[in-house]
């Protein structure tokens, strides 16, 4: 329910012309992988692992892309609580450090 009341304020709050922060990687530390193809190639390599929870875990924080800990927790190899931490992890690493370079 938190993730969902986060992402529903996010989009609440977005200009109409953009995708809301929570919702999508930082431009400058991801380069544009914002798109939904790009979204969808990167479940599909982390579905092809022995452990694709877990590398779904390890792709978001290497992207701090919230979304991608939120998707990990379809899968069994992961807990919910390791997706909450990491979802937690990411969305305060931007609220605390929204410029980090």
């Amino acid at each position: 329910m938190t993730v969902l009341k986060t992402l529903q304020t996010a989009w609440q709050k977005a200009p109409t012309t953009e995708a809301p922060v929570a919702n999508e990687p930082l431009e400058h530390e991801t380069k544009n992988v914002a798109t939904p193809s790009e979204l969808f190639q990167i479940l599909a390599n982390c579905e092809q692992k022995k452990c694709p929870g877990t590398a779904l875990l390890a792709k978001a924080k290497d992207m701090r892309w919230p979304l991608l800990a939120v998707v990990s927790s379809c899968f069994t190899d992961v807990t919910p609580i390791a997706c909450l931490t990491v979802w937690l992890e990411i969305t305060a690493a931007r609220y605390y450090f929204p410029t980090r370079e």
